[in-house]
């Protein structure tokens, strides 16, 4: 291959792995997480299975609609047997004697019993139609329940949205603070670089020991150490945030830095009360109790009276073998049903399901309770992490000047190289503690914005 071709081949490799690195911002991972997560995809399934049952439930309103056909043939006639006329003697002599006699018939000779043969075969069909009139309710209530259903696996579809984007969150600002914590890393080498190149001057005059140039160099290796560390927990982080996005842990970047500027925890605060009505799991404790109430009166329908209306058509030849045709009709009905027996042990099972709303009412207290102690809790930890937040800033501050004022006094002669290896790494270790602090307070603050119903 000739240069051109390698430089135009590596050109579109660059191109390719350019448009495959997609930057994104925690908001735009959010999305695509609503999108492709195995977790939000199961919930939007479970919230259009409601859906389709909410449809279910409405059918119940119109008439059943039901088709019965039988087809028969028998080994032998169904109607077999003689039937016996000699009864019917003392009749003829006054009645059908006279009329006999005139078509020249002899009453006595006609047969005292005559065979008859039927439903050797034959079929039967009809379609019916049922209207429910009255079913104690447990229609109409079944579909408000449904309702209730389709409002339970919304609730629930947020939910699942709220820990998918707490999980996003966190693999985001982890990434975040390994990457921050590799940057300080890599600046930490170029300092040890020149100090190492300022002990190596010294010691080609004579000024310093080859340990300290060692010590330098040790340093250095336990930098190495460190970055190996943190570029495979970055590897696994992008890793679990992918699975999270759905996406391929090499199609993507994240695009944002840690603004040093931070909302305060006083200007997020909301009131406990308000937030915990806004919250899904109060929500899902207030349908809790309206479905358990429908169910109570769906139980209750179960043991009251059923009324319905329906009409059916039929056709069939089972008379066909005596009237040498086969019938078609239609009739109307009205039917009723009282579950009598079932009064004793439903009055029962009333009051169980009485007592069980009683218990969904008794949990709903106690989820509220402890649902404004955690909200409490999120702000107390929201606002311990920017008190150390405040505390590593300062720090930083400090062992920034500390290290500048050790790098001026080992080149002055005044101060060991041990004293600057000592405030190198002081400051490494606060800048890694800033990162950390600033990493853990957006992690409690989009906690507490989850707790607060946001």
């Amino acid at each position: 291959m000739n240069k051109t071709g390698i430089i135009i081949l590596m050109g579109l490799t660059l191109v390719c792995n350019g448009v495959a690195q997609r930057e994104m911002t925690l908001e735009q991972c959010k999305e695509m997480a609503a999108k492709n997560n195995k977790k939000m995809r199961l919930s939007q399934c479970q919230t259009e299975a409601a859906k389709e049952q909410k449809k279910e439930a409405f059918t119940n309103y119109f008439p059943k609609i039901s088709a019965t056909g039988l087809a028969f043939k028998a080994n032998d006639d169904l109607m077999n047997g003689n039937v016996d006329l000699s009864g019917m003697e003392s009749n003829m002599g006054s009645t059908l004697g006279p009329a006999l006699a005139n078509l020249g018939i002899d009453p006595a000779s006609l047969p005292t019993s005559v065979k008859v043969s039927a439903l050797n075969k034959g079929y039967m069909a009809s379609v019916m139609a049922v209207q429910p009139v009255y079913a104690g309710g447990q229609i109409i209530n079944g579909n408000k329940l449904a309702n209730i259903g389709i409002e339970v696996a919304e609730l629930q579809e947020k939910q699942a949205c709220n820990e998918v984007n707490a999980k996003v969150e966190q693999y985001y600002y982890t990434l975040i603070n390994l990457r921050e914590k590799r940057h300080t890393l890599d600046t930490m080498d170029k300092q040890l670089t020149h100090i190492l190149a300022d002990v190596q001057n010294y010691l080609d005059a004579g000024l310093c020991e080859r340990n300290d140039l060692l010590n330098v160099q040790l340093k250095q290796d336990e930098l190495k150490s460190g970055m190996l560390k943190l570029d495979n927990g970055i590897k696994i982080t992008r890793m679990l945030l992918a699975q999270q996005m759905g996406m391929d842990k090499d199609s993507f970047n994240i695009s944002e830095g840690i603004n040093s500027i931070m909302e305060t925890p006083e200007s997020q605060r909301v009131n406990t009360d308000s937030a915990v009505s806004n919250r899904t799991e109060y929500k899902l404790m207030d349908k809790n109790i309206e479905a358990n109430a429908l169910q109570t009166k769906i139980k209750r329908g179960g043991f009251l009276p059923t009324v319905a209306i329906g009409g059916t058509v039929f056709n069939h030849d089972l008379a066909k073998d005596l009237f040498g045709e086969s019938s078609t009709g239609a009739m109307v009905f009205v039917s009723a049903s009282v579950p009598i027996s079932d009064w004793w042990g439903g009055s029962h099972a009333i009051r169980q399901m009485k007592q069980e709303g009683q218990i969904a009412m008794l949990q709903k207290e106690d989820g509220e309770e402890m649902l404004s102690i955690q909200i409490q809790q999120t702000y107390n930890e929201m606002e311990e992490a920017y008190n150390q937040l405040q505390v590593a800033q300062h720090s930083v501050t400090e062992a920034k000047e500390n290290y500048r004022l050790n790098y001026d006094y080992y080149k002055a002669g005044t101060a060991t190289l041990t004293d600057l290896l000592n405030a190198e790494s002081a400051m490494q270790q606060t800048l890694d503690r800033q990162t950390e602090a600033m990493t853990t307070y957006l992690i409690k603050q989009g906690t507490y914005q989850r707790a607060i119903g946001n």
